[in-house]
């Protein structure tokens, strides 16, 4: 039987109340290539803020892609997706990917 380890909350972890900014930021770009083509990209950015920084939360994501219109209501896109994100100011996660949307 395997014996579990008390619960230790650690203090220097716990939020404590307080006020924070929040923002965020959203484009999107589309570019005709011609036909039924085209460039596409998108950028997101979001942040909250705390004055004890080592609660404050940020991240990027960037994608970017070509497009093709299947008919006047369908589009079939397919992107290279970049994630960063940093959490009390270090880097929390690195992500990479594609992003197919039908």
């Amino acid at each position: 039987m395997q014996r579990r380890r008390p619960h230790q909350r650690i203090e220097r972890a716990c939020a404590k109340s307080g006020i924070g900014a929040t923002a965020s930021f959203y484009a999107g770009l589309r570019l005709p290539l011609g036909g039924t083509v085209s460039l596409v990209s998108d950028f997101d950015a979001d942040n909250v803020t705390y004055k004890d920084t080592d609660f404050s939360d940020y991240s990027l994501q960037f994608a970017a892609g070509s497009t093709l219109a299947l008919s006047d209501k369908t589009d079939l896109r397919l992107q290279g997706v970049g994630l960063y994100r940093w959490y009390g100011g270090k880097v929390a996660a690195r992500q990479y990917g594609a992003n197919p949307t039908f």
